[in-house]
């Protein structure tokens, strides 16, 4: 029982990092493209 308990917690943990993962490259790439397209010099 305790293994499924595991399982059933790495399944919403996945389900809930997914996203934040995704958010968080996103923003990331959207701050790198926003700063290389400000300045002169690329990055």
């Amino acid at each position: 029982m305790l293994s499924a308990h595991l399982v059933v917690l790495l399944k919403a943990f996945i389900v809930m990092g997914v996203p934040v993962l995704v958010i968080n490259v996103t923003s990331v790439n959207l701050v790198t493209i926003l700063g290389n397209w400000n300045s002169p010099i690329p990055i």
